[in-house]
């Protein structure tokens, strides 16, 4: 009898693993090399450069005079700083490239290489959305100047902490839980990978949320405008009832926020995502909320400047 063929799949199927367990470099050496993909995950990249961390330098060099909002609000004072939730921060490149590299092993670089260049796509669309913001006001919040771990000097140095609006974090971590979770149902996933796979990516999305208030990289405020923002770039992969639900489900597994205050926080976040989302429907750019927020923010907060007295 002619012995069968053991796929990559098939033994994928039979021993189904954590995302974590696939390691991240596939991605990068497919992305980087495969010809297909290249143009888009180079293109992510120059966003990346531009649309973030250029945009912040000229900023700090004085070479653009873009005004800087302060976003805190007295909510951000009941998420206490934990600085060891840095490296869950710091760890979400790799949240969103594992997964990648979990296409590339089980369906094969040929089969998977349209889902890279689709999720690279989004990616970069993702930075171009957010920097629509950024150009036109940057945000900011009052970080803790610690200095215990090498990881936040290093952070500090890195990041002048000028585009809190939209969190990128928060918008990146959206975009891979839904993008996966579409794939894992169209795709030939077994039952017991297509649930654990979606769960783990959820649950690590809800996380890495959480921690950008722990290591007070951000402010509540950022959190509904990055999803409002995602809404708008995944209008049929992420919908409002997922909002809803991501924002329910944060905080719920700590315990060192108070449940009185973790529902003050979330109600907040509700109701400024639902201002977003209600004045997106008629608004003729879907960044215009979010810009009416922040003069109105500029208002109430008294910190008015040249720009927003136009």
């Amino acid at each position: 009898m002619k012995k069968q063929k053991i796929s990559s799949r098939d033994f994928e199927a039979s021993e189904t693993k954590s995302i974590k367990n696939f390691s991240p470099l596939p991605t990068w050496i497919v992305s980087l090399t495969h010809p297909k993909i290249l143009p888009h995950s180079i293109a992510y990249l120059h966003a990346v450069a531009a649309d973030f961390f250029g945009i912040q330098f000229l900023r700090k060099l004085k070479l653009v005079r873009i005004p800087i909002l302060n976003v805190e609000t007295p909510l951000d004072n009941k998420v206490p700083f934990v600085p060891q939730c840095i490296n869950d921060y710091l760890g979400f490149v790799n949240f969103w490239i594992r997964p990648l590299a979990m296409l590339i092993k089980i369906l094969g670089t040929k089969k998977a290489a349209p889902y890279l260049v689709k999720y690279f796509s989004l990616l970069r669309k993702s930075y171009k959305y957010a920097s629509q913001i950024y150009r036109f006001c940057m945000t900011t919040t009052n970080r803790p100047l610690y200095k215990k771990r090498t990881s936040f000097v290093v952070m500090r140095m890195l990041d002048p902490h000028y585009l809190c609006v939209p969190s990128l974090h928060i918008a990146i971590v959206i975009l891979c839980y839904a993008f996966f979770r579409d794939v894992l149902q169209k795709e030939n996933f077994t039952r017991e990978q297509r649930e654990l796979w979606t769960r783990e990516i959820y649950e690590g999305a809800i996380k890495i949320a959480e921690t950008v208030l722990y290591v007070k990289q951000h402010s509540v405020n950022c959190i509904p405008a990055a999803l409002y923002m995602m809404t708008k770039i995944l209008p049929k992969n992420f919908a409002e009832s997922d909002v809803q639900k991501f924002l329910d489900d944060m905080f719920v597994t700590r315990d060192n926020i108070p449940e009185s205050s973790r529902k003050e926080i979330v109600n907040y976040m509700k109701n400024i995502f639902a201002r977003f989302y209600e004045e997106g429907k008629n608004s003729t750019e879907w960044n215009l909320p979010i810009k009416n927020w922040m003069k109105e923010y500029a208002r109430k907060t008294e910190q008015l400047n040249l720009f927003f007295k136009r």
